[in-house]
């Protein structure tokens, strides 16, 4: 495997080998929308009613089992959870 060889070929430490992942979600979930265009038409139109404001919040782990305490990304601020 390309990645087996090149952590060998480096000597790459595992405290080295970080995954991160985000996900966002919007705080006016659940609300009224309507798409309006014809079913054939790649091109639609949305209108929502609600808040509009994303959220997102990362996470990151390590090999070695250490991690970082997930941060929230909210309203163009950084949030951490220490």
């Amino acid at each position: 495997m390309l990645l087996d060889a090149t952590i060998k070929n480096e000597k790459i430490e595992v405290d080295c080998l970080w995954a991160s992942d985000e996900t966002g979600f919007q705080l006016g979930g659940g609300t009224k929308e309507c798409v309006f265009g014809l079913k054939v038409k790649k091109i639609q139109h949305q209108q929502c009613n609600g808040n509009r404001e994303n959220i997102t919040i990362m996470v990151m782990s390590c090999a070695d089992g250490m991690d970082i305490p997930l941060f929230i990304i909210y309203n163009g601020l950084l949030y951490g959870t220490k």
